[in-house]
């Protein structure tokens, strides 16, 4: 009987050590189950992270391109009149006028010159009228022509000036190139000794806003030197005179260019 207590005891230790070993193997599994799973977990949130940093930044990268590409659509838009750039005029100097207009002429005479056509620079002079201010009408706002006194509306009511004035026109004396016949002309005869009545006249406006714009009209339309400008009565508010014909921004690209050149070198 004492043996086979003892070899009963013998056999409990037995099933003793043996569960306690399937014991310590399962949870050996169990914890190594557990850590690769917290592993892969923490790499798919890692990666979820880093794709939605990715995300992220390629939405804020859009954004901004989309940004930069509003922004410079805005531009394009502030400009599509024609304004080839947004300048802050300069207030240029009687000697710098009297400069680029001379220049800008020197290149027109070669082009009426390839053209067979007149050109002059010459439009009337002060008191031609009233106190109030000659202006053109544009496709980007009125531009001062002349002004006639300091508030009439005066230089600081316009966001364009215009600095010279140049007409290319077919000579009814058939001369090319440069016309010295309208520059002894007084106000009233304009162009009428010069222009042949059966083509059209180009007046183009040399502006503080480097753009150069153009008015196409008849010889009736075109022919006085104060068309087909507006003016401004006395009082700087009221119009006198409207505008016949609105400036559009010159098409010719050489004397916009050439035109630019000419102020960035004052």
């Amino acid at each position: 009987m004492k043996r086979n207590g003892n070899g009963k005891k013998q056999k409990h230790t037995k099933r003793n050590i043996i569960l306690s070993v399937i014991t310590i193997v399962l949870v050996a599994w169990e914890g190594y189950l557990l850590g690769t799973h917290s592993s892969l977990k923490n790499k798919d949130s890692k990666n979820e992270s880093t794709l939605a940093e990715k995300s992220s930044t390629s939405t804020q990268s859009l954004s901004k391109k989309n940004s930069e590409s509003d922004s410079s659509s805005r531009q394009k838009t502030t400009t599509s009149q024609g304004t080839q750039e947004n300048v802050s005029p300069k207030r240029y100097s009687q000697s710098e006028m009297a400069t680029a207009n001379q220049q800008f002429l020197d290149w027109a005479i070669a082009q009426a010159k390839k053209g067979n056509m007149a050109v002059t620079d010459h439009y009337f002079t002060h008191g031609a009228s009233g106190s109030g201010d000659w202006y053109a009408e544009t496709v980007d706002g009125k531009a001062l022509v002349q002004p006639q006194g300091p508030d009439n509306p005066g230089y600081d009511a316009y966001k364009i000036h215009v600095l010279g004035v140049v007409s290319f026109y077919t000579s009814r004396n058939g001369d090319i190139g440069f016309d010295n016949v309208p520059s002894k002309a007084a106000t009233a005869v304009g162009l009428s000794q010069a222009a042949d009545k059966k083509h059209q006249i180009h007046k183009y406006l040399l502006c503080d806003n480097r753009v150069v714009y153009e008015a196409i009209g008849s010889y009736e339309d075109l022919v006085a030197f104060s068309s087909p400008l507006g003016l401004y009565d006395d009082d700087g508010k009221t119009t006198a005179i409207s505008p016949k014909i609105a400036f559009k921004v010159s098409q010719n690209q050489a004397a916009q260019n050439e035109w630019k050149k000419i102020l960035s070198s004052l």
